[in-house]
């Protein structure tokens, strides 16, 4: 371990590690793989996960565990894809050589904008709002309150000690589950954009995100007397 907190990974590289095909019933057709990590004198495990699809063996891999949740990650070859190249970058130039002879109206016409907030993630300019599900912002919720009661329960108990151990990784479990769905929300959100037939050029609104959620210092009136900041409302 690199550190206490945060997502730590390991880069391993051809010779520490070994991909074993699974073969179900059917001849010569894979279900899944055995991944096989360590040497033959220094064993570390085997790690079972399935594939969607065959693929080559990686050069190298990444071994990472964040919210005690492992995670594998790797690129390979897949012989059965045609990387575009130049291709991708014509299509690109194209694009852009299209809009280029577009009116004024008719670039309005193609292009949407989108305002990001606070409340609702992304409002585009045709009315559609971008938001998580009910069931997830109930969860969310859930999982912040059960942050906060670990973490008071983390600082009661003894330092050092395997409670407070076991503590702190309750704490590190629950934020994992928002920063999940908040990874997954933001593929699926600009994938749904990017596949709209009706729009080729898209704008967003720089917003200072960060500073808009930040936490307003603490006032006092002359008094001594702590008066609210309006936190609440800020981050509503």
């Amino acid at each position: 371990m690199k550190r206490k907190s945060g997502r730590q990974s390991v880069w391993l590289t051809s010779e520490l590690f070994e991909f074993r095909p699974i073969v179900d019933d059917t001849p010569g057709a894979v279900c899944g793989y055995h991944l096989h990590v360590g040497t033959d004198k220094f064993p570390v495990g085997i790690i079972p996960y399935v594939a969607h699809r065959p693929h080559a063996v990686p050069a190298s891999i990444y071994l990472a565990i964040e919210g005690g949740q492992w995670w594998l990650s790797f690129a390979a070859e897949d012989l059965t894809v045609t990387i575009p190249g130049k291709e991708g970058d014509a299509a690109t130039e194209r694009i852009a050589e299209d809009l280029r002879h577009l009116s004024a109206d008719q670039l309005a016409e193609r292009t949407l904008g989108g305002g990001r907030g606070i409340a609702k993630p992304l409002m585009t300019s045709d009315g559609h709002v971008f938001d998580l599900l009910p069931v997830q912002q109930t969860r969310i919720q859930k999982a912040r309150r059960q942050h906060r009661r670990w973490q008071r329960r983390a600082a009661r108990r003894k330092k050092g000690s395997q409670n407070q151990k076991k503590a702190y990784r309750k704490v590190a479990h629950y934020p994992q589950y928002e920063k999940n769905v908040r990874h997954e929300y933001a593929h699926q959100t600009s994938h749904a954009l990017v596949v709209h037939a009706a729009y080729d050029l898209y704008v967003f609104e720089n917003l200072p995100i960060q500073q808009m959620t930040k936490r307003p210092k603490a006032k006092k009136t002359p008094k001594a007397i702590f008066c609210p900041t309006g936190g609440p409302r800020k981050r509503a």
